[in-house]
Parts: structure tokens; C-alpha cells; sequence
């Protein structure tokens, strides 16, 4: 978790809105024994990083590789379920949200991705079988692929269409034989490839905003056109989102010309 910053949307979206974005340092509780031998330093990290990241109004938990931060990156995302605070994990922060919901929602003792713990007894992330683990050069899912979203869900409504095309950047993906369980227990997976066997999108029943997505749609967002799941993540935080949802007039308030549009024609 990092610190907080201040972010101010145009067109009157909000005022000064504190958000954070979830930093590999010093999120996850120590347990007792690890506090003990925990330096004062340490301890003043966690404690502070906790401070910060209750303070802000929302969370964006961002991707990465390998198993460092994740445990901080999980444990932001339960906090951020269980308080209500509106939150947006994009590629493994998206996977960390799974991995939190297995472990604390469906009850799977050390669920985990295979990225990071390879013999875990409930793999809810695996290794696309598609790929090589020696042969890293070349062999991820890159580029802009197809997502094809429940009618009626978030996602949908954001983005005004059932399918959207977004830019992708990864090596493993949630595990489809887990899905049932987790969608059981409230975690909705409501964008999937176009074969429907590939996770693409969650979010969570009875939270203002608790959505992950496993492609990156900053690629695609650019300053005066918000890509669709950031712009959900500031209406929320700003508590706005359901005035937005309201009607087509509402909606209008939030839109601001884009003073770069002609760059990107």
C-alpha cells in the first residue's frame, strides 16, 4: 500500500477525492511472533500503511508478477470488501481478489495462485495451459482481446455495451473449476472471453463498487475519457454512482469533451 494522494476529476465529477493504490510494503498483519521479532521500524510501516489506506475513500490495487505484494494486495482487498470502501483490481489485483474471496468467503485454507505457491492445495489463479513456464519470451496473452459482459451488470452499464474490446498482459488466469463456488458465495464473474471458459470480469453483490477486471483498461483511457471502470471507481468514491446509473440525463452531467480527441482519431 502506498500513501494517499489527492486526485481532482473535471467536469464537477468530485472535489479533492482521496484514493490509494495498494503498494508491495507492509499490508499484511503480522502474526504475534513475527510482531515480536518485527523491528520498530517495521512496525511503524505497517502501522501507518494501515492508517492511510483506511483514511481514502477508494483503492486501486494494480497488476504485477511473481508473489511480491500479493499478500499485502489480498489483504487490501478484504478490507476494501468487508468495509464497503469502493475498490478496482486490474490483472493480478483482480486475481488477488479471487484469491481473497477463496480464502475468507468460500473457506479454502491457503488458496492460492500457483504463481506463487505452485503445491497450494486450492489454486484458485493457474497457469494458462497455453503458455510455457520455461519459455517466457513471447508467450503471454498481450494485446486487445474481446469481453463479452453480462446484460445489465456494472461493467455493462459503464461501459453502455455488452462487449468490449480491452488490451491484455498476463500468464495466469482464474481457475474455471473454482468459478461455482466462488459465484455461490456473491463473487460474480460477469465478463468472460468470448468462449465463455476465460474470467475476465467480477464484481460483488451488495457493494457499492468491488470490481476487478484481468485486462488493463488504462491502456486504453486517456485524459477526458475515463476508461469506463475507472470512471465507476471515481463515481463511487465520490458517492455519485447511483446518481450516474439513474438515467441518460444524469449521465450527462459526467461528460466533458476530451481535449485530446483529435490526437487520437
Amino acid at each position: 500500500m502506498g500513501a494517499t494522494s489527492s486526485a481532482s476529476a473535471n467536469g464537477g465529477l468530485c472535489g479533492s477525492l482521496a484514493l490509494a493504490r495498494c503498494q508491495p510494503a507492509h499490508t499484511r498483519s503480522p502474526s504475534p511472533s513475527s510482531q515480536d521479532d518485527a523491528s520498530d521500524e517495521v512496525k511503524e510501516q505497517h502501522t501507518t500503511a494501515w492508517s492511510e489506506l483506511r483514511s481514502v475513500q477508494g483503492i486501486v490495487c494494480p497488476g504485477g508478477f511473481g508473489n511480491r505484494g500479493v499478500e499485502g494486495k489480498i489483504a487490501a482487498a478484504q478490507y476494501a470488501r468487508t468495509s464497503g470502501t469502493p475498490f478496482f483490481g486490474i490483472c493480478l489485483g483482480f486475481q488477488s481478489m479471487t484469491i481473497e474471496a477463496g480464502r475468507n468467503l468460500c473457506g479454502w485454507e491457503n488458496c492460492n495462485s500457483t504463481e506463487c505457491d505452485k503445491d497450494c492445495p486450492h489454486p484458485v489463479v493457474i497457469f494458462m495451459p497455453e503458455t510455457s513456464l520455461t519459455v517466457l519470451g513471447g508467450t503471454m496473452r498481450l494485446g486487445k482481446r474481446r469481453t463479452v459482459l453480462q446484460p445489465g451488470c456494472l461493467a455493462a452499464q459503464l461501459y453502455g455495451d455488452t462487449e468490449v474490446d480491452e488490451r491484455h498482459r498476463h500468464r495466469y488466469e482464474v481457475n474455471i473449476d473454482k468459478v461455482p463456488e466462488l459465484e455461490a458465495k456473491g463473487l460474480k464473474f460477469v465478463g468472460r472471453d468470448t468462449t465463455g471458459e476465460r474470467m475476465e470480469v467480477i464484481e460483488l453483490d451488495d457493494h457499492p463498487y468491488y470490481v476487478g477486471t484481468q485486462y488493463h483498461p488504462e491502456f486504453l483511457s486517456r485524459p477526458g475519457r475515463a476508461s469506463p471502470p475507472f470512471l465507476g471507481l471515481l463515481l463511487a468514491a465520490s458517492g455519485q454512482l447511483d446518481e450516474w446509473k439513474s438515467s441518460e440525463e444524469a449521465k450527462d452531467k459526467f461528460r466533458v469533451e476530451d481535449p485530446f480527441a483529435e490526437n487520437f482519431e
